[in-house]
């Protein structure tokens, strides 16, 4: 699966801080209502941030509200899964309005997918901001599952999917 990468790495110094982050750096694309598009978070091009003494990738889109509507964002880490190598990013989202406020947001659901709600305070073109977190760096976030036929008799496999620093997000503007 292919993802939306920047065309050049960013020749900026690591962020200290999210706010800093958002508003000096452009999307790398605009999700509509209705869409769910692939983001790659990638070594070499995307931003860096510095959080609590930890360097971490991230990714902006960009996406227009409407003053009082409710929105309902899925944010859907995608697994590398080439061969045993079992890895995806452990997304940390933020929404930022227009004047670059931060929006108040729920989060619900696993450390793989997370759908956040809110409602828009303006109308106007709003940031997310999606943090590769590494904060449990190689750690397990879930099980593949999976069946292997040896001579006509499945049996079955789980192998751990971690935590990695970079790799494909998709971010959903649900309906």
């Amino acid at each position: 699966m292919m993802g939306n990468t920047r065309n050049k790495s960013t020749d900026v110094d690591t962020f200290h801080n999210i706010s800093d982050a958002v508003e000096n750096t452009s999307s790398v694309l605009d999700v509509k209502k209705g869409d769910f598009k692939n983001i790659n978070i990638d070594a070499e091009a995307s931003p860096k941030i510095e959080r609590e003494g930890r360097i971490e990738y991230f990714e902006v889109v960009e996406l227009n509200g409407v003053e009082n509507s409710n929105f309902s964002i899925t944010v859907a880490s995608l697994c590398d899964c080439l061969g045993f190598r079992k890895w995806a990013v452990l997304a940390d989202s933020f929404i930022f309005s227009p004047d670059g406020t931060p929006v108040e947001i729920k989060k619900e659901g696993t450390p793989a997918v997370q759908t956040i709600t809110g409602k828009f305070p303006e109308s106007g073109k709003y940031k997310i901001l999606v943090i590769a977190d590494t904060k449990y760096l190689d750690q397990k976030m879930g099980s593949i599952h999976g069946y292997l036929d040896y001579t006509n008799s499945a049996s079955g496999f789980s192998l751990p999917l971690t935590v990695h620093p970079t790799g494909l997000i998709q971010v959903a503007w649900n309906e």
